[in-house]
């Protein structure tokens, strides 16, 4: 209220006008409200068509204190409309409080209180109906005060299908609440006896019972059997309740129906179709039906008591919501979707120029107008009625409502929202038929947030199979030209897979299509595709801007905010001032923020992307990012892109991996602790991922990142190969060719001559050679593209090169022969010579580290520091949170006393390293509550080593290279010089992880035993063939082949004995010997 009497709230007198006791008297439930005042506080709460207002009414006739009586509605939300009200109903029983309210035409709360306090003078009642109409709003919170600091004389009954946002817990345990809920107020057999014969049609007491186990005993379905039944003979009406389903979610939908299908046609159609409105007065229902008499229409619904009443004296009626929610489902069942929002839409209209705003607001959004229901809130908030924010109310008890929000999410893009109100529309609604449709849509939309599959057979294929592509698990099929949507299914799932020029021939079949969600798709589809390939005009005529625009226009916010950030994207280029790349940069946050995950997780990675091509370092983060947001969303075959993708950044060496929960393959990162492995084997896994997944242009990323570290150019033109057959050539000659490749030397641009495969010179072909092999594009338009080009070497790797057997570079600056090159650049200290200074790290067969050769002595740390050295060399780069050290190194502290102890630790630990002139400078950093163990560039380290020779192996064995295979392994076995850090014993953080490599060593070593035995050298394969079985006794092939190998060297006894060891092994694990 405002401060002048002209200016405030209008009071409507009907929402005040206590309604006539009617209905069953119900001693049990009336007497213990009527023979005493009790706590003070009653609270009536049950769904609609319970009773609650028949028994509220019942109580206040019967009441000795002079009654109150309130019934809200949504226009009370307002706290002034509601103080308003309340001012004039307790005024009916406290003079002196509406003489105040009289005097100015405003009271503040606080006065109000103050007032009501001094012109109580005996016991009253105030009964609120509908609370739970101003759910969530100002009004509930005033009215919250009035519960607690009314004066004890003012007793309070409320009537909600909620429980009010009181503190109810508080008023239990204290004794100051009453409750009575819907079990309650369910009509008893007997009482179900009483009510039809005050009908004048009595009842058998076995009918009864069986009418009120049919029902579960709720008072509207008993009025709607009664509707159903009036004038039928006993036994019809007997018969009637045998046909009851006994299911009770169906009874309102039986008798509903019956009760609608008596009536004439004609009225049957009023019903249903002016059901939109809500308000329903006779020039409303006259200019929707375009009719006239729709007045005497709705008097005589009134009269017959068909569920219709009026809160003013016949201006204006409502529909109870056990009808109105019946005739809504009819109203799309037999009329379809399409024209049942025709219909709101033109009662919304109706309403608005009536100045029922709420009313139309409803409306609007059952017709699932947006825009207008936008437009219509700025225009009446414009006006000065800004109490027409929407209430909780209106969607948290509106089953429609919800069900039109939830939609109105899912286009947006915040599908975790839609399928929460999805959730909620279904339990508002007892319908089948209803919740069916909230059900099916909620497990369409649940799908896609969901990491795992939600069923199947939702009736929409189209998006399930793309759905599946994104989890890298559909099937590649041939769609029917004419099904716009199977078309682009397929498109799209083709482009998740990066088949490029398979997804653009599909696309140009549902160019201009009539369907909006296909246009609209498959226009943002081929969009990406003419970016990445750099086909595109000049960016300031590219198509997304207009895509935007024709998005939002035709009500799909997610693809217009998408294209407008690709379009934004595409601007950005070296010279881009800082407002726009921040703007660009706070995309997917804008995303997030919507709660629209995937359109964060897409922009995410074409920012990462156009990161890449401008050259900026952070490129290499954003990939992991938007990595780690596809894997959330279940998405591995998108996520496998920015995986392969982060693999060509300038700091590819440098990167983490994710949490271990997620990684794309097991050999990525390992199982247990999400360490980093070396980028050769981080390329070889994201390549093998790939292939699986069926994701051609990952695959060819990955391939090329593979060919760089390991100097082949074999494998540039596999990467070219593929790139070409999927149409991604152009678009990854561009990513070759950025600046982040060019300029470095590493140890690959220097490899020694006796480094050979096959007697030639080992080739390092880096970018330019890979420039060379990929075809020439055409010009590319996008200002990121215009100024690449930068100097290159004549060899790059990603990583810093290790040359394994012939020539083959895996990681770690250290080749398999007799010549062996350090890439040590960026080290922060250096020998006496200048040279950098080189690390070693021996976690295989016992700890040690060496610089420049020399071990570093590590005997003044106490066994928990050195355990926790053990620990970080476990995982380096990489941030470790102080409680994972403290549970893995001081399980038995809290968390106080463990951080005590760790500080110490990391203290001895860091003056240790210090005193040894560790390389980095500063060895143990720490970020927050992590801590980090640093190494330099170029630091050997022999698990890692290990893995990457491993990757190769398999690698190479899939090319068909053998001799590299070999090599490979052989490397690795050399490498494994025992057990990974025995003195840490069966240590939680060392145990699985020790078996791990033990068996990968054996592993590697029966392979190898395999290809020396098949090249002829019997004794070396003998002898591999032995250590294989030593280091894992439980696998057949090496027991085998090592029998095998004896019986060709004619030593008959040797392979008698190894057969007999063979045969204890099988007996040992209860297997048939033989």
């Amino acid at each position: 209220m405002s401060g002048s009497k002209v200016n405030a709230p209008i009071i409507l007198a009907e929402k005040l006008r206590r309604p006539d006791a009617s209905g069953l008297s119900r001693p049990r439930l009336e007497l213990p409200l009527t023979s005493d005042r009790g706590p003070g506080l009653d609270l009536v709460v049950a769904p609609a068509g319970s009773g609650k207002t028949t028994l509220l009414a019942r109580v206040a006739d019967r009441s000795a204190d002079p009654v109150a009586w309130y019934r809200l509605t949504p226009d009370d939300c307002d706290q002034d409309v509601f103080l308003a009200h309340l001012v004039c109903a307790l005024g009916s029983v406290c003079p002196g409080l509406r003489d105040q309210y009289d005097h100015d035409g405003t009271l503040p709360f606080d006065e109000l209180l103050a007032t009501l306090h001094d012109a109580v003078v005996s016991d009253c009642l105030l009964v609120l109906d509908d609370a739970h109409e101003v759910t969530g709003s100002p009004a509930e919170r005033s009215l919250e005060r009035l519960l607690q600091f009314r004066p004890p004389a003012v007793r309070v009954m409320i009537g909600s299908r909620g429980v009010p946002a009181v503190n109810v817990p508080r008023l239990r345990v204290s004794g100051l609440l009453r409750e009575i809920g819907a079990d309650d107020l369910r009509f008893r057999s007997w009482e179900v006896e009483e009510l039809f014969g005050g009908y004048g049609e009595p009842m058998s007491p076995e009918a009864a019972a069986a009418l009120t186990r049919r029902t579960g005993g709720w008072a509207a379905g008993l009025q709607l059997f009664h509707l159903a039944s009036r004038g039928r003979s006993g036994e019809r009406r007997v018969q009637m309740v045998a046909e009851l389903s006994r299911g009770s979610r169906l009874v309102r939908s039986y008798l509903a129906r019956n009760v609608i299908d008596e009536l004439p046609e004609s009225r049957r159609r009023f019903l249903v179709l002016t059901s939109t409105l809500g308000i329903l007065t006779g020039d409303l229902c006259d200019a929707l039906l375009d009719t006239t008499g729709s007045a005497s229409v709705l008097d005589e619904l009134e009269q017959r008591q068909l569920f219709t009443s009026s809160d003013d004296d016949g201006r204006s009626f409502r529909y109870h919501e056990v009808l109105r929610s019946h005739l809504e489902l009819t109203l799309v069942e037999e009329y379809g979707p399409g024209l049942a929002r025709q219909w709101y839409a033109r009662s919304a209209d109706l309403l608005r120029r009536s100045g029922h705003h709420r009313a139309a607001v409803r409306a609007y959004a059952r017709a699932e107008d947006w825009l207008a229901v936008t437009e219509l809130l700025r225009t009446v908030v414009a006006d000065g009625d800004d109490d027409l924010a929407l209430p909780a109310a209106m969607v948290q008890t509106d089953p429609w409502l919800a069900l039109a929000q939830a939609r109105r999410h899912v286009r947006d893009g915040a599908l975790d929202e839609g399928v929460r109100l999805l959730r909620l529309a279904e339990r508002l609604h007892d319908e089948p038929e209803f919740q069916l449709q909230c059900r099916q849509e909620r497990a369409r939309v649940q799908d896609w947030t969901t990491a795992t599959a939600v069923g199947a057979g939702r009736g929409d294929e189209w998006s399930e199979r793309i759905r599946a592509a994104t989890r890298g698990q559909r099937q590649r099929s041939e769609p029917n030209p004419e099904r716009g949507r199977e078309v682009l299914g397929e498109a799209l799932c083709r482009l998740i897979g990066g088949d490029l020029g398979g997804a653009a021939g599909l696309l140009r079949l549902v160019r201009n299509h009539d369907d909006p969600v296909v246009d609209l798709l498959g226009r943002l589809a081929s969009g990406v595709i003419e970016l990445i390939n750099g086909l595109r005009g000049p960016v300031e005529d590219c198509a997304l801007a207009e895509l935007s625009v024709d998005a939002d226009l035709a009500g799909y916010p997610w693809i217009a905010r998408l294209s407008r950030g690709l379009y934004e994207l595409a601007q950005i280029n070296p010279d881009s001032p800082a407002w726009r790349v921040t703007a660009a940069a706070g995309l997917p946050d804008e995303c997030a923020r919507r709660g629209d995950r995937w359109g964060s997780a897409l922009l995410r990675l074409a920012g990462a992307v156009v990161a890449h091509l401008t050259g900026d370092p952070a490129a290499g983060r954003q990939y992991l990012l938007a990595a780690d947001e596809f894997h959330a969303l279940g998405a591995p075959a998108l996520a496998v892109w920015p995986e392969s993708l982060g693999l060509l950044t300038r700091d590819a060496s440098q990167q983490k991996t994710r949490d271990a929960s997620q990684p794309t393959t097991d050999e990525a990162s390992h199982p247990t602790t999400g360490e980093a492995s070396h980028p050769m084997a981080t390329a070889a896994a994201v390549e093998r991922a790939a292939e699986k997944l069926g994701s051609p242009g990952p695959q060819a990323v990955a391939l090329l990142a593979v060919a760089m570290a390991a100097n082949d150019q074999d494998w540039v033109r596999a990467a070219a190969d593929v790139a070409a057959r999927c149409g991604l050539r152009n678009g990854l000659r561009a990513l070759v060719s950025h600046p982040g490749l060019g300029g470095r030397a590493s140890t690959q641009d220097r490899v020694p001559a006796s480094s050979t495969r096959g007697g030639a010179p080992a080739t390092s072909p880096g970018p330019a050679a890979a420039r060379t092999l990929l075809p020439s594009p055409v010009p590319v338009p996008m200002p990121a593209l215009d100024r690449l080009g930068a100097p290159v070497g004549s060899g790059v790797a990603v990583g810093s090169g290790v040359a394994v057997g012939s020539g083959v570079a895996v990681g770690s600056a250290v080749a398999v022969g007799s010549e062996v090159g350090v890439a040590s650049a960026g080290s922060s200290r250096r020998s006496q010579s200048g040279a950098p200074r080189s690390i070693g790290i021996r976690l295989f067969g016992g700890f040690a580290i060496t610089l420049d050769g020399c071990p570093v002595d590590v005997s003044a740390l106490r066994p928990r520091a050195l355990a926790l050295l053990r620990f970080m060399m476990l995982s380096p780069d990489r941030d470790l949170h102080r409680e994972t050290l403290i549970a893995q190194l001081w399980p038995e502290a809290d968390l106080v006393a463990g951080t005590r102890r760790l500080q110490v630790a990391i203290s001895s630990i860091r003056q240790v390293l210090e005193r040894a002139e560790w390389p980095t400078g500063e060895s143990l950093v720490r970020h927050g509550d992590a801590y980090q163990l640093h190494l330099p560039p170029g630091a050997q380290i022999d698990v890692r080593e290990f893995v990457d020779a491993v990757a190769l192996a398999e690698t190479a064995t899939r090319r068909g290279d053998l001799a590299a295979a070999a090599a490979a392994r052989r490397r690795a076995l050399d490498l494994y010089a025992g057990d990974l850090l025995p003195e840490d014993g069966p240590a939680e953080f060392v145990a699985d992880r020790r078996e791990e490599y033990r068996l990968t060593a054996g592993a590697a070593a029966t392979a190898l035993a395999a290809d020396l035995a098949a090249a002829g050298h019997a004794d070396d394969a003998l002898a591999t063939a032995r250590r294989a079985v030593q280091l894992d006794p439980y696998q057949d092939p090496p027991w085998l082949l090592t029998i095998e190998l004896h019986e060709a060297r004619g030593d008959a006894s040797s392979a008698q004995r190894a057969r007999r060891q063979y045969h204890r092994m099988q007996e040992e694990l209860g297997l048939p010997v033989g």
